[in-house]
Formats: structure tokens, sequence, C-alpha cells
């Protein structure tokens, strides 16, 4: 798991990364010190790059690692250098740890970061909620996603449309049909509206350890089983 958010670094704070006892914390690398290498300070008045590989660390989660993120992240918008865009691209391949999948949680800012997430990515799954500037937000997206492929990133899909929050409203009817249309060729999938979803970061738990029987969980799920091709995709 990638945390490319930093507003909040959400991910970060509701996991959290495993650090070695002792460990100083300028050599507690995230995606930051990816974009931009180490402080001038903390490499004997050098700044060196740091690999994907550095700024991972294990979580408390079985089988889930994170490069964590903080607000700081936020300087590469002004720190930027040449290469910016194609530096998770870059970072991700040139790593040497195999993983099943890879999850980057970017801004819903169209940032820079978040514009190397998308360069860097296979596929883009979109969060939607049920209210017309959100709606409005996914139509300016598909703009940005259309000019990445023609550039930089011509594998790169949309794979899901979730419509997160969802009831039975003539609102988020109208908001996934929207949708759908949209993208005929992603997943449209309503994610159940409830409470458990908004709980489940207080715990420190991922929402399926926390509320497993959550119609939200199940939601999730069935998403990730066709994202991914897994038996049980209906």
């Amino acid at each position: 798991m990638i945390d490319a958010d930093p507003q909040g670094a959400a991910v970060t704070a509701w996991i959290g990364a495993l650090y070695p006892d002792g460990l100083p914390t300028e050599q507690r690398y995230n995606l930051r010190h990816v974009f931009l290498g180490t402080e001038p300070g903390a490499a004997g008045g050098l700044t060196r790059e740091v690999s994907l590989d550095e700024a991972t660390w294990p979580t408390a989660l079985e089988n889930l690692d994170l490069v964590p993120c903080g607000p700081d992240l936020s300087r590469v918008e002004y720190e930027r250098t040449g290469g910016t865009d194609d530096a998770l691209r870059y970072a991700i391949a040139e790593s040497e740890q195999h993983y099943d999948v890879t999850v980057i949680d970017a801004s819903r800012t169209m940032s820079l970061v978040t514009l190397a997430c998308l360069i860097a990515a296979d596929d883009a799954v979109v969060p939607v909620k049920p209210g017309v500037l959100d709606a409005m937000g996914v139509a300016s997206l598909d703009e940005i996603l259309a000019r990445i492929r023609r550039r930089q990133n011509p594998k790169l899909r949309v794979a899901a449309v979730l419509a997160t929050m969802w009831s039975k409203s003539n609102l988020a009817r109208d908001v996934q049909e929207q949708a759908a249309e949209d993208y005929p060729e992603a997943i449209v999938s309503p994610i159940r509206n409830t409470t458990q979803v908004g709980e489940a970061p207080h715990s420190g738990k991922p929402t399926r350890l926390y509320a497993p029987r959550a119609t939200a969980v199940a939601d999730y799920d069935q998403v990730a089983r066709l994202i991914l091709g897994t038996p049980g995709a209906a």
C-alpha cells in the first residue's frame, strides 16, 4: 500500500508503519523521500536518492506493507525537479520487492503527486459520492485520464467506479447510472452506506477486520474479486 495523499495521510494514520526499535526519525523514510531524496543534513551534508524499498515498512497486518506519507509530501509540488512525473513509475519498476497487488491511495486533488500516481498505475478505481459536485469531478477526471493515456501511460484504464455512501435515493441512482454511461467498460458498483466504515479508523483496524459482516465490506470484496478476476465474483 502506497499512501500518496498528504491531506491527513489517512492510510498512514489508520494502519501505521512499524519501524525498527531505535531507528532515528530521519531514517524513517516515506514517499516524500522517494520523490525528493534525503535532507542535506541527513547524509553527511549530501542529498541522496531513496528507493521505494527503503521507504516500505511492515504493518501490524499480515501480508500488508506500507509506504507511508505525511503532510510534507506536499513539498513535491514546489521542490519538484525534472522527471518528477515519472518518479513513482520508475521507483515501482526498480523495486526488488514482489507483491501480488500494489494499491496507491491518491488524493482527489489533481496535484503533481496524483499525476505521478496515475502515470504509475495500471488501473484507476474512482470513488464518487452521491452528489452533483462529485459527479462533475468524475467527468473532468475523464479528460485528465485521456491525456495521460495519450502522452505517458497508454495502458491506464478506469477499472471501477465506486458509488460510495450509497442508499436507495434518486440522486444515488442517477450518479451510478451516469458513471455507467461515462465508463461503459468499468465496473460500476454501489458501496452501501454503513456507519462501521466511519468507525473503523478509530479502531486502528481495516473495516473488514473491525466489522467483517458490514454491507460495505461485502461490496468492496465483490469489487476486488471482479477487478482481480478471482473466484467468487459474480
